[in-house]
Formats: structure tokens, C-alpha cells, sequence
């Protein structure tokens, strides 16, 4: 079996990536990569982008409403509900599975304090109008990049774009580091708040722990072990097309840590090769559009003109989203979903259709950079074997 993701590290970065050098200097190297890459002048590194989201606005200190995609992952609010703020859960378009600008505008309340424009699945958001909807208003835009290292905008990298962003270095973002992630700001004020609040934040982890991990992730995505584990999970659990999962109010013990030094060493063995895989991603996300797109049973989510997504899955709305999942699951493909959930339930609030739909139709296809072009073509065959039983 397929699975829908695969870390993008090899075993040779994993052992590689036990180096004697301190996390202070793999976390100065790092900071310079990203620097030079997004061109930004302050870096913080910590262990994932929403304690970076955390950071941000416990700096920020301005404690109001912040509007974000209800169709997002349910971390992104928790973060926001743990600085002590309110999640303001803004209703997405299905077409283009993101927020529309005049929705955005007509959210904005008195209380606004901040908004998080995200690149959901590595598909840039619609900027250009989004943008200027805050450019005269006192709200800090925080740019969620998480889910999109690499991608372009208009020319740009996405988390250039906002007052400051986050980008993610989780174990299935584009850069797969098992823990890591970063903000980004060119703004001289919040880096010295961002910087201050940070003065006694630790890494908390174990780098054998961190090792073990990895290596067990990277196992664990190889056919004939994925396929067991796939087989053993449905045996378990019965696969769920849609739930509520319940919001945690709670900050969890250790939630604020520093980025992992084994997984600054990870990153940067793979920035090496970041050009190579967006270009093997957008590569894979071209067959799928372009053998996939106006088929009967699903439909392909509407890119902003002038962007280059990054892919970290391709998404597809389908009809029949578990009709199509147990037919790719026969076939060896795993195609189950990221965002099952709409956060605005989550959290008590029933106002947010589009996201519900959203949340019991999007299957994802692998955009993994070592899939091969036989393979994604192989997966397109698969898929128009279930379009075409539409037509008998």
C-alpha cells in the first residue's frame, strides 16, 4: 500500500543528523538558512509552529478575537485559546476549500486583534484581496505557513507576506523534521517582545528518543509494513468519514519548548534538496490534474491565479468520500483525510457549513517527492476506475 505520507528524510540523514555540535549552533546554522531562504531578518526556532502561534500572541499581548479558517487543524485555535485569546472561526469556500476575502472582512469585529490567513494543504490563500482588507486596520496579520514551506505567491514565498508567520517542520509537512518549527518577522518591535518572552524557553526533548522516532516513522511508511499497519488500524478502528473532536481548554505541561536539536540537524540536511521536492510535488500534483480534473465524482479545489503550491497532500471533494476511500484502499492507495472535523464545532459553534462539507468530503492523494511519476499515474488509473463505475 501507498501510504498518504512518507517522512522526507532518508536513513542516511537520520543517522547524519547525531551530530556532537551543541543545539545552540545547529539552531544558529538553521536560522541562517531560513534567513537566507525567506529573506527575513528574525528567526525563532521552537518545537512546533502553533506553540510559534502561542509565542506570537502571548508577545503581541493585544488579548481580543483572532480570525482563522474554521477547516483548519484543531492545534491552530487551541493555540490561540491558550495565549488567552478567542477563536473567531471565519467559514471556508468549498470551491477553493479557504476563506473568501469579503467573508473575512464581514467577521471583523471591534475585538479583532489579530487574523491567521492559512495556506491550508500548501495552496496559497488568496492574498492579493485578503491583504489589503487589514492594511489600514490595527490587526496583526499572522501568516500561517505551516502547511506550505515553499510555495510562491505572486512572485514571493509564502510567509513573507504578513507581519510575521509560522512556517512547520512537523513530520508530515514538507520538510519532514519530526518536531520544529519557526516564526518570521521583518518587524523590529514584536522580535524584541517575541525575543524576550522566549529568554528562558528550554528544549525539553531526548535526541535518542527523537532518533528511535524517526527511524520507526520511516519504517513504518515502507509498503509492506504500511499495508499491515493499515490492515491492523481497520481492525481496530472503524474509519470515520466526519466527527467532532473535542476541543482540549487545557495548556498541556511542556507545551512551550525549544526546537529539538536533532531536529534542526534533520532540517537541514533536507534543505539541500528543498528545491527538489517542491518540484517533485508540483510534479505529481500536475498528473493528478491533469488526468483527474472534470471526472465525475469529485472535484479539484480552485488555485489562486500566480501561485505555486507546495503539496503537502493533493486534496480532492469528493461525492462519495468513503465510497472512494475503500475503493483506493483496495486498490493499495491510502487516501484518508487530514481535516475530518470542522474546529468551529470543536469548539461549541454551528455556524460554519462550508467547513462541515469540507470536513465529510476532502480525500487526500500522496504528494510525497519520492513518489514516482509511474506511481502517480498509477494512482490516477486507480481513481478513474471508480469515476468510470459512476458512469455504468
Amino acid at each position: 500500500m501507498i501510504s498518504r505520507y512518507a517522512p522526507t528524510y532518508t536513513y542516511n540523514d537520520i543517522f547524519n543528523s547525531l551530530t556532537s555540535k551543541p543545539r545552540e549552533l545547529l539552531e544558529k546554522e538553521l536560522i541562517s538558512r531560513l534567513s537566507n531562504i525567506f529573506q527575513v531578518k528574525y528567526i525563532f526556532l521552537l518545537k512546533t509552529a502553533r506553540v510559534g502561534l502561542y509565542t506570537i500572541l502571548k508577545a503581541y499581548n493585544r488579548v481580543g478575537s483572532v480570525l482563522l479558517p474554521a477547516y483548519n487543524c484543531i492545534t491552530v485555535p487551541h493555540a490561540v485559546h491558550y495565549a488567552g485569546y478567542r477563536p473567531r472561526f471565519v467559514d471556508i469556500d468549498l470551491h477553493t476549500l479557504n476563506v473568501l476575502p469579503e467573508v473575512l472582512e464581514r467577521m471583523i469585529t471591534p475585538d479583532t486583534t489579530a487574523v491567521i490567513p492559512t495556506h491550508l494543504f500548501g495552496i496559497p490563500c488568496n492574498l492579493e484581496e485578503i491583504l489589503p482588507i487589514f492594511k489600514n486596520r490595527d490587526i496583526l496579520i499572522i501568516e500561517d505557513a505551516a502547511p506550505a514551506l515553499g510555495a510562491e505567491y505572486m512572485g514571493k514565498k509564502v510567509g513573507r507576506f504578513g507581519e510575521v508567520s509560522v512556517v512547520s517542520f512537523g513530520g508530515r509537512k514538507v520538510i519532514s523534521g519530526e518536531a520544529g518549527g519557526a516564526i518570521m518577522t521583518n518587524n523590529d518591535d514584536l522580535a524584541k517582545k517575541i525575543h524576550q518572552f522566549l529568554s528562558t524557553v528550554e528544549d525539553k526533548s531526548n535526541k535518542w528518543a527523537m532518533y528511535i522516532k524517526a527511524l520507526a516513522y520511516k519504517t513504518s511508511t515502507t509498503p509492506e509494513i504500511y499495508t499491515l499497519l493499515r490492515k491492523m488500524y481497520s481492525l481496530i478502528l472503524k474509519e470515520r468519514v466526519y466527527e467532532i473532536v473535542p476541543a482540549t481548554y487545557n495548556q498541556p505541561r511542556g507545551y512551550l519548548a525549544a526546537m529539538p536539536g536533532f531536529a534542526s540537524a534533520l532540517v537541514q540536511l533536507q534543505l539541500d534538496r528543498l528545491d527538489w521536492n517542491l518540484s517533485r510535488r508540483r510534479r505529481i500534483a500536475q498528473i493528478y490534474r491533469d488526468r483527474l480534473a472534470n471526472q465525475p465524482g469529485w472535484s479539484i479545489p480552485e488555485i489562486p491565479p500566480s501561485s505555486e503550491p507546495s503539496w503537502i497532500h493533493y486534496p480532492l471533494v469528493c461525492d462519495d468520500k468513503l465510497a472512494f476511500y475503500d475503493h483506493m484502499k483496495s486498490e493499495g492507495i491510502d487516501v484518508s483525510w487530514t481535516y475530518k472535523y470542522s474546529c468551529a464545532e470543536s469548539f461549541g459553534f454551528n455556524d460554519c457549513p462550508g467547513t462541515q462539507q469540507a470536513a465529510k468530503k476532502v480525500a487526500s492523494l500522496p504528494t510525497t517527492p519520492f513518489l514516482t511519476d509511474q506511481q502517480a499515474e498509477a494512482i490516477c488509473s486507480k481513481a478513474l476506475k471508480f469515476s468510470h463505475r459512476l458512469h455504468q
